[in-house]
């Protein structure tokens, strides 16, 4: 499932995250594959519940309390599966960096923003003093911080949600990563503060050449950012495209229905669609197709075989027995 002809940055095959609950295993992770480019902003989108979270944080090694099978991480020509952990720190920040949902958690309380982001250039780079500070200033006039010299000197109280978020994505980029992971970084800002750190992220990638896994649940916030995008239900990947593809010719039920309930003006007057349910519960997801149960077109057979993903032409996965059927087109395309 590759999302650019040349071999990409990251390669994930099989991946799988399980979380003891006592007897019980919960699932979170169901033998996911994914491909990121190299220089490109790849969409990972889903409700809440569906693994995106967890997928970004096995791929860094930060779910010490879960049991991760997977047959290959490759970024960059490199197998990180087997990495231990002196091995994983030394590509965690400087080679993939994540940005995270809430900054305030992740920004160390008792130590002002300049000295943070100091301190991960001395770790990571060997770089201090002059040299680093100067590394400092450049890294906050980037992420549109360097106006005001009181941000160095702040703590992260002292900063508003919108100014954290752009702290926390500096100290990310302090060692020029090759792909940034941003588990939703909008989420918990206003609307004006979220198209700003978006044209932040875009900006980025641009001067930089950096690769972004962008993590979010909103469609609409994907289609703006993402030049490919995946779909998760479940734990699993359920269809992949180019944005193009994906948001003008959508094949599966889910991806649909999803689509159908963003306000659109041109579907001004017409109910949105809703998608019945919740996500299952990752230590019962139910047998053959996840989505079934939730699936207003799913028909006996779909509770029975668990669909592959599997190529429809041209870059575009999905993984539905009922694609390309007449039903399933006629009845979802009077809800879109």
């Amino acid at each position: 499932m590759n999302s650019d002809r040349a071999a990409p940055l990251l390669s994930i095959r099989n991946l799988e995250v399980v979380f003891p609950a006592g007897d019980n295993a919960v699932r979170a992770v169901r033998g996911l594959d994914l491909d990121v480019a190299a220089g490109t902003v790849h969409g990972l989108v889903g409700e809440s519940g569906s693994g995106k979270s967890v997928t970004a944080r096995a791929i860094l090694g930060l779910l010490p309390s879960a049991h991760t099978r997977v047959d290959s991480i490759m970024f960059d020509g490199r197998e990180l599966s087997g990495l231990d952990e002196p091995a994983l720190r030394q590509v965690r920040g400087r080679e993939i960096s994540m940005v995270f949902q809430t900054p305030a958690r992740y920004l160390n309380p008792a130590y002002r923003i300049g000295r943070q982001i100091r301190e991960l250039i001395a770790v990571h780079l060997g770089e201090s003093g002059s040299v680093a500070a100067a590394r400092t200033r450049r890294l906050l006039d980037l992420v549109g911080l360097g106006g005001d010299e009181r941000v160095l000197r702040a703590y992260p109280h002292q900063l508003s949600g919108g100014m954290k978020q752009r702290a926390m994505i500096a100290m990310a980029l302090s060692c020029e990563p090759k792909l940034l992971i941003a588990d939703e970084p909008t989420t918990a800002l206003d609307v004006t503060i979220q198209r700003q750190i978006l044209g932040l992220l875009s900006r980025i990638r641009s001067r930089l050449g950096t690769a972004l896994l962008f993590i979010s649940h909103d469609l609409g916030v994907v289609h703006d950012i993402a030049d490919y995008v995946s779909v998760i239900y479940a734990g699993k990947i359920i269809e992949h495209a180019c944005k193009r593809k994906l948001f003008e010719s959508p094949l599966h039920p889910y991806t649909r229905l999803l689509l159908a309930s963003i306000p659109d003006p041109e579907r001004r007057g017409r109910r949105l669609a809703v998608i019945p349910g919740t996500v299952p519960d990752a230590e019962a997801t139910p047998s053959g197709c996840s989505f079934h149960p939730r699936c207003p077109f799913a028909e006996e057979e779909c509770a029975d075989v668990e669909p592959a993903l599997r190529s429809v032409g041209c870059g575009h996965y999905a993984a539905c027995r009922l694609i390309g059927t007449r039903a399933l087109d006629e009845a979802v395309g009077g809800r879109t």
